[in-house]
C-alpha cells in the first residue's frame, strides 16, 4: 500500500463543532473583529448575527438585575505616554456606531473657563484621538447639546463662563448651529432663521429628520419649558405649541426617544431650591400632548439627578451615582427643621416652673397673696405699695406698669391677656436693673446651644479619626457605585414607570470615595461609557447644596460591562 493511501485530510475551522465556533466568535471585539468575521462567509455570518443578539439581550438582562461590573480605563498620560484629554465636566458626548467611537466636546475644565476642543475615544484600539478639524469651530462653551444624524454631529447652544478679567462681566449664552462631518473632518457654522433664543442646559434628540430641543436656561436663573424643532433638511427652526403644556420650566433634564412618536423628559432644575424629580412623556403626533407619569420606588431613584446624565438600555433608562446611596439612614440626607429665630412667649405653666426655681428661701415663705403676683409673670396685676420716691421698687414696678395702667386694673377694668403673661408694658418709671428682660430663658437657650455645638464638634472628631485611621482597601469596598434602573416599559401603555431595586457595582479601581457629578454617560456596543465629572465627597453633599465644595476635575473613564457570556 502507498504513503499516500495514508494521508490524513486537511481539516478547517469549519469542521470544528458549532459550540466550540461560537465560543471562539464570542471572544472577538464587538467593535471591530466580529464584524469582520461576518465576511468570510455565509455560515459564519448567521452565527455572528447570533452572538451579537445573544450578547445585547445578555446587557440588557444584567442592566435589569444589576449585575454589571465597572472597569476604569488608564490613559496614555497616567500609563507615562502620549497625550489625553483634558479634564472636563458640563461637557456633551455622544457614540457615533460608524466610528465605533465616543465623540466628547467642550465643557469647563476650571470654575472660570471653558473650551472648545473634539476629541473622540476609539473603541477599537481602546485610545483618545484628537482630530484636526478644519472649518468654522464652535465657541468655546458647556452645557450644549450634540446629537449624531447619519455622518454629522450637531452641536447646538451652551453657554461660556466669564473671564476673570475685567471684572463684572455676564455669562455669554449661544444660540448657534454647527454641525461636524465625521466624513470630511470639518465644522461648519450654519446659519438660521428665526433660531431660539440663546440657550443653555437644554435637551436635544433626533427623530427621523428633525432635531428636537426641549427647555433650558437663558440666563439670570430663567429657565423655560418650549419646545422648538429643527428641519435638517431644510435648515429652518419652528417653535412647537402644546396647548395643555403643565410640565414647569427648567433645565439640565435628561431626554430619551423611546420611539418615532414618544420622548420622555426626566428631572431637571428649575432654579435655586427647584430641583424636580418628576417624569413627563412628550407624545408627537398631529397634537403634540404633555402626560405626567406615575413613578413608582421614587425612593431607588439617584439623588440630585439634574446632575447626572442617563441614557436608555433597551426599555430600561440608566444613570449611575457614586459612593453614596440616599437612604434613611444617611445623616447627610434626613430632613431636619431650621430652627426659628423669633421668640415665643412662654407658656404659663413654664414661667411657673421658672419662677419656682429663681426664688430665694425667704421670697417662697411669703404669704399667697404675694405668689400670686411674681414680678409680673403669672397671676394678676396688683398696685404698687405707696413709696417715696428714692424707695426701692416692688415686683410689680419693674414690668413697667403706668400709674393709668393701675388704676384701670384697679376699677376691675379687663386685665391683661393671660396667654401672654410677662407682656412687656410701656414704662415712664425706672425699671430694676435686674428685672426679666423680653426673653426669660435666653441665658438657659445660650447655655442649651453651646452644650450642643460642643457635642457635636466632639462627635466630628471623632469621626474624622476613625476615617483617617481606615485602609484605603476598606474604604474602596464600602463605596462602590450604584447603578439607578428606571423600567420605562409600561410609560406608553400605562403611565407608569417603576424604579428597580438600586445594586452596586464592583469596581477594583476606585480607591476614593467620591461623588461624580455632571458627566457624560452613553452606551456603545454592550457596554456603558462614563466620562469625566466634578468629583466631590458625598458625605458633604445636602439636597440644597447645588455646587458641593471642596470639588476636582476628572477625566476617568469607566467602562460599565457584564459578566462574560458564555456561549
Amino acid at each position: 500500500m502507498s504513503v499516500a493511501e495514508f494521508e490524513v485530510p486537511s481539516a478547517t475551522i469549519n469542521d470544528l463543532p458549532e459550540e466550540v465556533l461560537r465560543h471562539l466568535l464570542s471572544l472577538l471585539s464587538p467593535y471591530g473583529d466580529l464584524k469582520s468575521a461576518m465576511l468570510v462567509c455565509r455560515y459564519w455570518s448567521v452565527l455572528v448575527i447570533e452572538i451579537i443578539q445573544q450578547k445585547y439581550a445578555h446587557f440588557k438582562k444584567s442592566i435589569n438585575d444589576g449585575t454589571v461590573y465597572a472597569s476604569h480605563f488608564m490613559s496614555e498620560n497616567e500609563s507615562g505616554a502620549g497625550c489625553t484629554i483634558t479634564e472636563r465636566y458640563s461637557h456633551c458626548a455622544c457614540y457615533f456606531d460608524n466610528d465605533k467611537a465616543m465623540y466628547v466636546f467642550g465643557g469647563c475644565t476650571s470654575p472660570s473657563t471653558t473650551i472648545n476642543d473634539l476629541w473622540r475615544f476609539d473603541l477599537t484600539p481602546k485610545q483618545w484621538i484628537r482630530p484636526l478639524a478644519m472649518g468654522i469651530y464652535p465657541s468655546p462653551k458647556a452645557c450644549a447639546s450634540m446629537v449624531v444624524h447619519k455622518n454629522n454631529l450637531i452641536l447646538f447652544g451652551g453657554w461660556s463662563q466669564p473671564t476673570p478679567f475685567p471684572l463684572h462681566q455676564a455669562a455669554r449664552f449661544f444660540s448657534e448651529l454647527h454641525i461636524y462631518s465625521t466624513q470630511t473632518n470639518r465644522w461648519s457654522h450654519v446659519p438660521t432663521h428665526r433660531p431660539p433664543p440663546p440657550t443653555a442646559g437644554h435637551s436635544a434628540s433626533i427623530i427621523e429628520d428633525q432635531m428636537i430641543v426641549f427647555g433650558g436656561s437663558h440666563g439670570h436663573n430663567n429657565s423655560c419649558n418650549d419646545l422648538w424643532v429643527l428641519d435638517i433638511k431644510q435648515m429652518t427652526w419652528f417653535k412647537k405649541e402644546v396647548s395643555d403644556a403643565r410640565i414647569r420650566p427648567r433645565y439640565r433634564q435628561s431626554q430619551i426617544v423611546l420611539d418615532n412618536t414618544h420622548i420622555l423628559i426626566i428631572g431637571g432644575c428649575g432654579g435655586p431650591n427647584m430641583v424636580y424629580n418628576d417624569i413627563w412623556l412628550l407624545e408627537l403626533g398631529d397634537k403634540w400632548t404633555w402626560k405626567e407619569m406615575t413613578v413608582n420606588d421614587s425612593e431607588n431613584g439617584p439623588p440630585q439627578p439634574w446632575c447626572r446624565q442617563m441614557c436608555r438600555v433597551g426599555d430600561k433608562v440608566v444613570t449611575v451615582s457614586k459612593g453614596f446611596r440616599p437612604s434613611k439612614d444617611q445623616p447627610g440626607f434626613q430632613i431636619r427643621a431650621r430652627p426659628s429665630r423669633t421668640w415665643v412667649p412662654p407658656t404659663q405653666e413654664e414661667t411657673q416652673r421658672n419662677t419656682r426655681q429663681k426664688r430665694t428661701p425667704a421670697e417662697s415663705s411669703d404669704s399667697s397673696s404675694d405668689e400670686s403676683c411674681v414680678n409680673g409673670r403669672m397671676g394678676s396685676f396688683r398696685p404698687p405699695p405707696s413709696r417715696s420716691h428714692g424707695a426701692s421698687l416692688s415686683s410689680t414696678s419693674s414690668l413697667g406698669a403706668t400709674s393709668s395702667l393701675s388704676a384701670e386694673l384697679n376699677t376691675g377694668a379687663a386685665p391683661l391677656n393671660r396667654n401672654w403673661p410677662g407682656f412687656p408694658v410701656p414704662s415712664r418709671e425706672h425699671t430694676h436693673p435686674g428685672g426679666p428682660s423680653i426673653r426669660p430663658n435666653a441665658t438657659n437657650n445660650r447655655q442649651k446651644q453651646i452644650e450642643m455645638l460642643n457635642k457635636y464638634e466632639n462627635l466630628l472628631k471623632m469621626k474624622t479619626q476613625a476615617q483617617s485611621k481606615q485602609p484605603d482597601t476598606d474604604m474602596r469596598n464600602q463605596n462602590p457605585m450604584y447603578l439607578h434602573v428606571l423600567d420605562v416599559s409600561g410609560a406608553v401603555s400605562e403611565g407608569v414607570v417603576t424604579w428597580l431595586p438600586v445594586s452596586e457595582c464592583p469596581c477594583e479601581a476606585m480607591e476614593t470615595s467620591e461623588e461624580v457629578l455632571f458627566y457624560s454617560l452613553v452606551e456603545g456596543r454592550g457596554e456603558l461609557l462614563m466620562f469625566g465629572g466634578l468629583r466631590t465627597d458625598p458625605k458633604g453633599m445636602t439636597r440644597s447644596s447645588l455646587y458641593p465644595n471642596p470639588v476636582t476635575i476628572t477625566n476617568d473613564l469607566f467602562l460599565f460591562m457584564p459578566e462574560r457570556l458564555m456561549i
